[in-house]
């Protein structure tokens, strides 16, 4: 086949920083965070939560100039799993990959349930069964459109989102009935009212929490091979979409906990944030404020799906199946410049685990994936700078502190998760070996992996 056959069934670089930008920020999604977070975190630090969220927000600021710098070295629609391959080899490269999509699989049917009990919410006589699969089908046909196209789709429900949560936080702190001090203290919150202090530590329990809330920033990288000026682009974008993450999120939280009438109710309310909102300002506001949350989740739903496909295509580019079937899914749409195939077979499996899945398992085993792989791609950067000098077009400031201080902090947020999680996480793992030695070794062995350098474009 000719470079220009190729090129033409490449995907479409046609992403700039400003959609690029509305993709990772709908992938953070500061209003859902805000919304499924407030009220664990309450039960948990107290008074703290956004004392909690900054300590989780410099976390997460500090991990995102690590993908920065490894994004950027490695322009490739892979994410983590195109960075792990490339600075560890082949059998953790593959291990990767696998970690990778089942944090998919259960980040977007997550997200797409999600969606659905906000919608049963405002619209209780349709079944949720119903609005899920409405959510799947719409998730997947954006994903089967243009790039451009949906981009713009996620870029418009962002505005709408922003918005919404920009206008409640300072509502919020228009009405607040408790001293800013408050919001700097760890005093638990109990249904008879506030109590005593619970320490500086749990600000540090409550790691898990606020990493995940902000995740999303790194799922810019999925979209390297379709952004222009993706060298430059990606890592203003990877930066800049965990930094707003980090300040609305925290002024959010802030906002909510010193305006909130009664923070007891609010830790046995179905919805707290929703609790507090109705306290403070109304049910009307209260009302606009779940529109916000039900246009953020299925923002974030779009723009996360898309992402993973992404990945999909990745691994079976790189002839992570059999080579038939590595084949056949990933062809490129020649009218469309999206991996259709995948698309499909990804809604079907999304679809699947959604509707049969149990959502607290599903959210539990994805939270200790997270994690592993930031911890893998941490430890990366402390390899990735001597092997591949010439491709550090970005430098993370301070290196090596940042990676080293996310690094510990991951540890220990992994020390912090439930044993049976972590020990399926790990049959998976040995699976995945088993798979690399007996499946894929000899054929695999011989198989070239795309460089950064022979991507479409790349530099471009």
């Amino acid at each position: 086949m000719s470079a220009n056959n190729k090129k033409a069934q490449g995907l479409e670089r046609s992403l700039g920083f400003g959609t690029l930008l509305a993709i990772a920020v709908s992938s953070v999604s500061p209003t859902t965070s805000v919304f499924i977070s407030f009220g664990s975190m309450l039960t948990t630090v107290g008074t703290g939560v956004a004392l909690a969220f900054l300590v989780g927000g410099v976390i997460a600021v500090l991990n995102s100039l690590v993908y920065a710098e490894l994004g950027t070295a490695f322009p490739i629609s892979g994410g983590a799993y195109a960075i792990i391959l490339r600075v560890f080899g082949k059998p953790l490269g593959l291990i990767t990959a696998i970690l990778y999509l089942l944090l998919g699989l259960g980040s977007v049917p997550s997200l797409a349930i999600g969606t659905a009990s906000y919608l049963n919410t405002m619209f209780p006589g349709i079944s949720t069964t119903i609005f899920v699969i409405a959510v799947i089908v719409l998730a997947t046909l954006l994903a089967m459109a243009r790039i451009h196209s949906a981009s713009w789709v996620t870029a418009v429900m962002v505005i709408l989102e922003f918005a919404i949560i920009i206008a409640v936080t300072i509502l919020c702190f228009s009405h607040v009935i408790h001293p800013l001090s408050l919001g700097f203290t760890t005093r638990a919150v109990e249904a008879r009212g506030i109590g005593g202090s619970l320490g500086i530590g749990v600000l540090f329990v409550a790691l898990p929490i606020t990493l995940f809330s902000f995740s999303g920033y790194e799922l810019s990288q999925n979209f390297s091979e379709e952004t222009t000026n993706v060298r430059r682009v990606l890592s203003r974008t990877i930066i800049i979409s965990a930094v707003i993450g980090v300040v609305i999120e925290t002024l959010a939280v802030l906002g909510l906990t010193l305006a909130a009438k009664n923070l007891g109710a609010a830790t046995s309310a179905t919805m707290p944030a929703y609790a507090i909102v109705q306290q403070a300002l109304g049910g009307n506001i209260a009302t606009i404020l779940l529109i916000g949350v039900i246009i953020a989740t299925l923002d974030c739903t779009i723009a996360v799906n898309m992402s993973y496909i992404r990945v999909f295509y990745n691994a079976a580019r790189d002839g992570m199946f059999t080579r038939r079937l590595s084949e056949w899914l990933s062809n490129v749409s020649t009218s469309t410049r999206v991996p259709v195939r995948i698309a499909i077979v990804w809604g079907i499996m999304v679809l699947i685990i959604s509707v049969v899945g149990s959502l607290s398992a599903v959210l539990a085993f994805t939270g200790v994936v997270l994690v592993l792989i930031y911890a893998l791609v941490s430890v990366a950067s402390f390899f990735a700078r001597r092997k591949f000098p010439e491709r550090m077009v970005f430098r993370m400031p301070l290196w090596p502190l940042p990676a080293l201080l996310v690094l510990i902090s991951l540890i220990y947020v992994l020390t912090q998760q439930t044993p049976r999680f972590l020990e399926i996480t790990g049959g998976v793992i040995v699976v995945t070996a088993l798979y690399y030695a007996i499946v894929l070794r000899n054929g695999w062995r011989t198989q070239r992996i795309a460089d950064p350098e022979d991507v479409v474009d790349v530099l471009a």
